[in-house]
């Protein structure tokens, strides 16, 4: 007989359930994302992100598959942005926000490291940064071609 620990383990051998887990997750976020903001129904939602309601609700259900570009913009609609990331499954976390950093703080830390100047504990968090600045930039970039 099989026992509802089974059932668990065996599911978490197969994709299908880490695509149902980061599903519940974008979902849940997203709703606390709109709850925090004046985007308080799935119509509304809807409207800013350009389709029809039913569509969101399908994506937000889970009965029609997300792309990136989908999740993007309605994050972006409730104020958010999609983070992704790659972890091993028998991890449990959340993600952390860490203070922002500015692309001229960046920059001088970039330029310091180069130089071989003292690198302190704000510079190793702006070292972080850098590398997420240039990341960004060269998103940008893509955008604008």
């Amino acid at each position: 007989m099989t026992t509802f620990d089974d059932l668990i383990r065996s599911a978490e051998d197969d994709p299908r359930f880490w695509m149902q887990v980061a599903l519940q997750e974008y979902v849940h976020s997203l709703e606390a994302m709109m709850d925090s903001s004046d985007v308080t129904t799935r119509a509304r939602l809807a409207e800013l992100v350009g389709v029809k309601a039913p569509t969101v609700s399908r994506w937000l259900n889970g009965n029609e598959n997300l792309t990136v570009e989908s999740m993007c913009r309605m994050a972006f609609a409730v104020g958010g942005a999609v983070h992704i990331h790659v972890a091993d499954k028998n991890d449990r976390g959340r993600w952390k926000v860490e203070p922002s950093i500015s692309i001229m703080e960046a920059l001088t830390t970039k330029r310091r490291l180069e130089s071989g100047s003292v690198v302190n504990f704000e510079d190793r968090r702006s070292a972080k940064g850098f590398r997420r600045v240039a990341l960004a930039t060269d998103a940008a970039l893509r955008v604008a071609q």
